[in-house]
């Protein structure tokens, strides 16, 4: 499976909470997240890796399950 290092401006990590990581780059090996790195050690473990720039772009976690109707208990 190919492994595809990922690099956009921001990455915005589940834990820990209220972080932005810059200089970071998401490694992953099909639809995995292999490990969050600091984009000098990601390049240096990973120099085989496909790489897709993301200039100008934010990773954050998907907004999975955020439908809710809570609001509409007010009515």
């Amino acid at each position: 499976m190919s492994v595809t290092r990922l690099l956009p401006d921001w990455v915005v990590p589940i834990e820990p909470e209220a972080v932005v990581l810059t200089d970071h780059d998401v490694v992953i090996e099909g639809s995995v997240i292999v490990t969050v790195l600091p984009r000098d050690q990601a390049s240096q473990q990973f120099p085989a890796a496909d790489v897709v720039s993301l200039p100008g772009q934010v990773l954050l976690p998907g907004l999975v399950n955020t439908h809710t109707h809570a609001a509409m208990t007010l009515l």
